[in-house]
């Protein structure tokens, strides 16, 4: 199951390049796995000892959980030129979005670690709490460009309901 790819939203990109790309809506829960990102994570993980392996799936699995109401999703993929994880931040608010983040794990010592991960987290928060900051600012009207609040006669009938 590709998750990047939806027929709805003009995607120019498959889920394996890195590069930023618009974003799909269709989510539902933060934090998802890619297939791509699959044989990477086994891998990674059966070359780790048995402590490390436990800790890298009880991180991810409290990534998981810990983000299951976050509209705003990371999706763990494979990059598109290396054997290496990446997070891809995509902003699920689709009338403000932003161009999705790419976090990657680094070129050496893939040792487990979930740091690019954390970072994707952070910045899907970050991209949550702005989205509710503009949802409850006021919305300007048509009739609050005009002196005094009014809208002039010959306007007035067509902003009527």
């Amino acid at each position: 199951m590709n998750l990047s790819i939806n027929p709805a939203v003009n995607n120019n990109y498959n889920s394996m390049n890195c590069n930023r790309r618009r974003n799909n809506t269709s989510f539902g829960m933060a934090v998802k796995v890619d297939e791509s990102a699959m044989q990477i994570m086994k891998d990674q993980t059966l070359a780790l000892s048995t402590k490390k392996a436990t800790k890298f799936w009880d991180k991810l699995s409290e990534m998981i959980s810990r983000n299951e109401d976050n509209p705003v999703n990371v999706i763990i993929r494979k990059c598109n030129h290396r054997k290496a994880l990446a997070a891809e931040v995509v902003d699920s608010e689709a009338a403000t979005a932003v161009d999705n983040k790419v976090h990657t794990q680094p070129f050496m010592f893939k040792n487990g670690s979930l740091k690019f991960a954390e970072k994707a987290e952070k910045d899907a928060y970050t991209i949550n709490e702005t989205n509710k900051k503009l949802e409850a600012l006021p919305k300007a009207e048509e009739k609050d460009f005009y002196a005094g609040g009014e809208l002039p006669e010959e306007l007035a009938g067509e902003f009527e309901a």
